[in-house]
């Protein structure tokens, strides 16, 4: 029974340093995308679609790393270890989560800009007006 006690702490702790990986692998991810200065490929809507899933991953693996393990585990976890992963969690997603923030204000303003580069084309004749002149004799 303690040997399995053990085991389960161990795993905990194991799911911990693993939802912790996965969230250094997607605030990675964002930066790179964040400092990246061209268009997305894929275009904006592709973007914003990644981006909510991305923000939808992090806030389950956040509230996965969040619950507490059985109250038996308790007395088997090394907490100053755990204590210092789940702060090490928390402080990544809240770098992703601001991280999807500025690269969805990028993309609202990307979205803007097009929209008025659109309606300047618009507004804008493509060819001048032929001019036509009389000569009286």
């Amino acid at each position: 029974m303690v040997g399995e006690l053990q085991r389960g702490g161990d795993e905990w702790l194991i799911t911990l340093e693993k939802g912790c990986g996965q969230l250094q692998e997607i605030v990675e991810e964002l930066s790179l995308l964040l400092k990246e200065e061209s268009e997305i490929e894929g275009g904006a809507i592709s973007l914003a679609d990644w981006l909510n899933d991305t923000a939808d991953d992090m806030l389950n693996i956040i509230w996965e790393l969040e619950e507490m393990p059985h109250p038996q585990l308790e007395a088997r976890i090394n907490w100053t270890r755990a204590d210092s992963m789940l702060a090490t969690c928390k402080a990544l997603f809240t770098e992703g989560r601001n991280l999807c923030n500025l690269l969805e204000e990028r993309l609202e303003g990307e979205k803007e800009w097009k929209e008025a580069q659109a309606a300047t084309k618009v507004a804008t004749p493509t060819s001048a007006t032929p001019t036509t002149s009389t000569s009286v004799t």
